[in-house]
């Protein structure tokens, strides 16, 4: 269900931003996350050339029982693709999946 959007479009495409609330199939909760659809109008159709979905962040931290605050550079967290994108390169979807957090939406 969307709960808040903003809708643009143009000349063969449309964008939707927003947040919408899904239930998940595997225990019934709910998740709260932001959106992006980019549609564009190819072979007589509107097809999705954009799709982006996350967790809302303020309900990550809620939750997180976080015993210390941890400070990281800018450097550090650029350095935080490399890592990841070194782990894609393996080809090893469990060295791929060690780089996300235990509750990570993807």
């Amino acid at each position: 269900m969307i709960l808040s959007g903003d809708i643009i479009t143009g000349a063969n495409w449309a964008q939707d931003v927003g947040i919408y609330e899904f239930t998940m199939g595997y225990d019934g909760s709910k998740v709260k996350a932001r959106y992006t659809f980019v549609y564009v109008f190819e072979d007589e159709q509107w097809k999705i050339s954009h799709h982006h979905s996350s967790v809302m962040p303020e309900a990550l931290l809620a939750k997180a029982a976080v015993p210390t605050y941890q400070q990281i550079t800018e450097s550090q967290v650029r350095d935080l693709f490399n890592l990841w994108n070194n782990a894609l390169a393996t080809l090893n979807s469990t060295t791929v999946a060690a780089r996300y957090s235990k509750k990570a939406v993807l």
